[in-house]
């Protein structure tokens, strides 16, 4: 029973008795096809609708693939495509995979039994390359919605992973500390000790990770001498690996 996908694939082939057995074989798996014969009625068609992948022949009767590519990349919103190339040109086919080209197929005595799996396992790629990139969207919101949040904490909140170098620091702890964050992220613990001596006591490393430890701090925020009592609080994931160290300020001392 023939798998039905959503996906919509144009082959663009000059000869029509070929570009026939394609369709068929490409409809065979499943997916939407369409067809094009030249390089103009590509460019036609992809003006009025959309393609999840093309198939194009290099050698078309009105221009080659290369600048047919080359059109569709400034002028369109560029689908992926296979480049398909006569035998013994393996040149060309590598001009194509630098343009851009998820794979190419020789017309060879074997291109019709590589062709359906080219199709699936480029397909499959862009795919996984679409959840790959939602998960990497959504990662980034979080990423946004975390650094607001923790910016907007009235308090003392630094971050060091495992190698002692600070990896957060939020906007009260910067204007408070008078460091400067695009210098200080990435730096160890004891390099910011010697920068900020008057801040070397919070910069102090713990002897022991697991031993979380309290600390007074002096620090001057909008004239004022303020103390804070500073927590170290170490951090571990689920197979009690170390991650590194947070550093909040508990309470303002008196």
């Amino acid at each position: 029973m023939k798998k039905h996908n959503k996906k919509t694939i144009l082959i663009v082939e000059d000869d029509l008795l070929f570009a026939k057995i394609i369709v068929e074989i490409i409809n065979d798996q499943g997916y939407q096809t369409y067809h094009t014969s030249t390089g103009q009625a590509t460019l036609a068609w992809l003006k009025e609708n959309k393609a999840d992948l093309l198939l194009i022949d290099y050698s078309l009767p009105d221009m080659n693939a290369s600048i047919l590519t080359s059109l569709l990349s400034s002028d369109y919103n560029m689908a992926p495509f296979i480049i398909f190339t006569g035998a013994g040109d393996e040149m060309i086919a590598t001009d194509m995979m630098k343009r851009g080209a998820r794979d190419y197929l020789s017309k060879d005595s074997k291109f019709l039994i590589n062709l359906p799996l080219v199709v699936n396992k480029t397909i499959k790629d862009l795919e996984n390359e679409k959840k790959l990139k939602t998960i990497e969207n959504n990662l980034n919101q979080i990423k946004t919605l975390y650094k607001a949040l923790i910016d907007s904490i009235h308090s003392i909140f630094l971050f060091f992973d495992s190698k002692n170098e600070l990896q957060l620091a939020n906007k009260f702890t910067i204007q408070a500390l008078g460091i400067d964050q695009e210098k200080c992220i990435g730096q160890s613990i004891t390099s910011l000790a010697i920068q900020y001596p008057k801040y070397s006591k919070l910069f102090s490393i713990p002897k022991q990770y697991q031993n979380c430890t309290e600390i007074d701090v002096l620090f001057v925020i909008n004239e004022h001498l303020i103390k804070y009592k500073i927590k170290k609080l170490p951090i571990y994931d689920e197979d009690n690996n170390f991650l590194g160290t947070f550093f909040i300020n508990k309470e303002i001392v008196d």
